[in-house]
């Protein structure tokens, strides 16, 4: 299994948004637990987890479900379509709301 490690300037860059606002501590503690992963892991994320959480996933929710994004959010696209559209995934959930 061939495993990889982010540069740390990337990682930070995507946990974080802006290194100037996080605690200094957290930074820190980014750079101790930088340890390599599987490449496996980004690779399910685009062919696995992507094209497929709706049905195989979401659509088999059935608890209530609040989902909300930050305003700055770097991995997903926080309009209010992409919400409604992430939210509209959980078709069996009694309550599915968003913010």
């Amino acid at each position: 299994m061939e495993f990889i490690t982010s540069a740390i300037e990337d990682k930070n860059r995507l946990m974080f948004s802006s290194p100037d606002t996080a605690d200094p501590a957290a930074i820190e503690a980014s750079e101790r637990m930088n340890l390599p992963f599987p490449l496996a892991e980004i690779v399910s994320l685009r062919n696995v987890w992507v094209p497929h959480w709706r049905e195989r996933w979401a659509s088999h929710v059935v608890v209530p479900v609040y989902y909300a994004l930050p305003e700055r959010e770097v991995a997903f696209v926080g309009t209010q379509e992409h919400v409604d559209e992430c939210v509209q995934a959980f078709t069996k959930s009694n309550d599915a709301s968003e913010s």
